[in-house]
């Protein structure tokens, strides 16, 4: 997946932004390559270790992608205090298996930015490239 700067940018400050809450969100794109960053906000009744992203919000962004021609890359969300790898949770609810899933961790001292496919509860770990 490549991710432009300032789309990187945007999702990790969305994520700061929300902490100690999870951020999340849906990356838009063509050809492997993000276009638009959509942040949505975090409508799960426990934002501090879970994510459920709003539902109208989300319709909005698939369909604005949608008319701008722009595939569903990725979903992102953040780990305020945990590593960027799916959680059980995470991997139980991953429900677009086309898509990828970026994970932000803020733990430590600077923000990690992952992405993983997710198939049939496998998880596999694959590289972003920012340009």
């Amino acid at each position: 997946m490549i991710l432009p700067p300032h789309h990187r940018a945007a999702i990790i400050a969305h994520a700061r932004a929300q902490a100690p809450q999870e951020a999340c969100g849906v990356l838009a794109g063509a050809s492997g390559r993000v276009r638009r960053a959509y942040l949505l906000r975090n409508t799960s009744a426990t934002p501090q270790s879970n994510y459920l992203a709003d539902p109208e919000q989300q319709l909005r962004a698939f369909q604005d992608a949608e008319r701008r021609g722009l595939d569903l890359l990725a979903t992102y969300h953040s780990h305020p205090g945990s590593a960027a790898y799916p959680s059980e949770t995470d991997i139980a609810l991953a429900y677009y298996p086309q898509a990828r899933h970026v994970i932000i961790s803020l733990a430590g001292g600077r923000p990690q930015v992952r992405c993983f496919a997710i198939e049939s509860g496998q998880v596999t770990e694959e590289p972003i490239t920012q340009r």
